[in-house]
């Protein structure tokens, strides 16, 4: 058995570690109430990036993932981990038309003509367009849903026992990609989720979203709210009262980190592979 790459957890902020196996870590523990200051980040031996070739990269980066290595520490084997991933991958794309596959890494010869740039130069983009909800939002939200719908299967999740119904909800606090990304995400497997949207919505996002059956819950701002956008308040209510963070926010559920990290591994094997010459100069995210 391969020796895992990621052990856990740790606290930039405060130093408090969390076992990989610890389900449900969305936060640091030390983090009290609405403390936003600690931040969790990998613990994470270095290894050699490579991809096994699967188009769909958690699964051709599946042995770099953190959730990879919490359903090994519950003793899921290598073939049911894959397992996983492939049949949610599979439900994603029944509802949206695709799953998730390498997106596509060039140089924008037009812009970089008109920004004055040489031939060994220019302005090089990652075309998230066309992924699973039309953005890279899918990507740092699909490894929390592995992670959910790995704790459920595995027996750890305090629901399992009683079946999908009692599943919490999933919440969000978003009007615009993340939000349709969550949403689709939440109907690949039919799980309920709560959107957190201002009066000034979009209404195409919030008829889409209703197609895809999220709750839209519009959240004016309230007399006793304190400074700060009323959807995240509410978010953060429903959360207090035992909702899933389905976030993109570290702070808010760090397990968005692990999925977003695709982004730069597919960018890192593409300049391996395909680009000639010296390392980009700059990255802008």
């Amino acid at each position: 058995m391969e020796r895992p790459l990621i052990g856990g957890w740790r606290c930039a902020v405060c130093g408090r570690s969390v076992d990989i196996a610890e389900p449900f870590s969305w936060r640091c523990p030390g983090a009290i109430g609405g403390d936003r200051h600690h931040a969790l980040e990998l613990v994470q031996s270095i290894s050699p990036l490579r991809s096994t070739g699967d188009a769909n990269p958690f699964l051709g980066f599946r042995r770099y993932l953190a959730v990879d290595a919490f359903m090994g520490a519950h003793g899921l084997t290598d073939a049911a981990r894959e397992a996983l991933i492939r049949g949610l991958d599979a439900q994603v794309a029944a509802v949206e038309g695709t799953g998730f596959v390498t997106t596509p890494f060039f140089r924008a010869d037009e812009l970089s003509e008109a920004l004055g740039f040489a031939a060994d130069g220019g302005v090089w983009v990652k075309d998230e367009t066309h992924n699973v909800g039309g953005s890279h939002k899918a990507r740092h939200l699909f490894t929390i849903l592995v992670h959910l719908v790995a704790a459920e299967q595995m027996g750890v999740a305090p629901w399992a026992s009683a079946g999908a119904s009692a599943r919490p909800p999933l919440a969000i606090a978003s009007c615009g990609n993340a939000a349709l990304a969550a949403a689709t995400l939440a109907a690949a497997v039919s799980w309920p989720i709560r959107v957190f949207v201002p009066p000034s919505a979009n209404l195409h996002v919030t008829k889409g979203l209703g197609e895809l059956g999220a709750e839209v819950v519009v959240c004016p701002r309230q007399a006793g709210d304190p400074p700060g956008d009323p959807c995240v308040h509410r978010f953060r209510e429903a959360v207090a009262a035992g909702a899933v963070p389905f976030s993109v926010q570290g702070t808010e559920n760090a397990w968005c980190l692990d999925g977003g990290r695709t982004i730069g591994w597919e960018m890192a094997r593409h300049m391996e592979e395909q680009i000639e010459g010296p390392p980009f100069d700059r990255l802008f995210v």
